[in-house]
């Protein structure tokens, strides 16, 4: 994918006329269950239908974002990004996956990785 499409991908993630997240959005981009996706966030999964909107749901789910946008144009399409979010080992992350690393609060990790082409 290229950067040029990146800003339909980034608002194909929050709810519509708003500038939030939208926790049903990522769910569906990633073929997650919600209390998969509360895992990866550090939430209790009633946060997403209760609160939504609340300061610590879309701050977790803005970090996860910032590390499928940093990881986007690597990919040929979405369903290849959700895949190496969720399955692919990282090495200087002790082979653990984007998704683990986002789940121990280690996203910045992630983050440097791609930054500095280690993964």
């Amino acid at each position: 994918m290229s950067q040029r499409g990146f800003p339909a991908f980034f608002a194909s993630l929050q709810y519509e006329d708003s500038p939030h997240f939208s926790p049903e959005r990522v769910v569906a981009l990633l073929g997650l269950k919600r209390r998969e996706l509360a895992a990866i966030c550090q939430l209790r999964p009633d946060r997403f239908r209760l609160a939504p909107t609340s300061p610590d749901v879309q701050r977790s789910l803005r970090e996860l974002v910032r590390v499928l946008g940093a990881a986007y144009d690597r990919f040929e399409d979405e369903r290849r990004l959700a895949f190496w979010f969720k399955n692919c080992p990282i090495a200087p992350c002790e082979f653990r996956t984007p998704a683990e690393m986002c789940a121990q609060g280690r996203a910045w990790e992630v983050l440097e990785c791609l930054a500095t082409q280690r993964c």
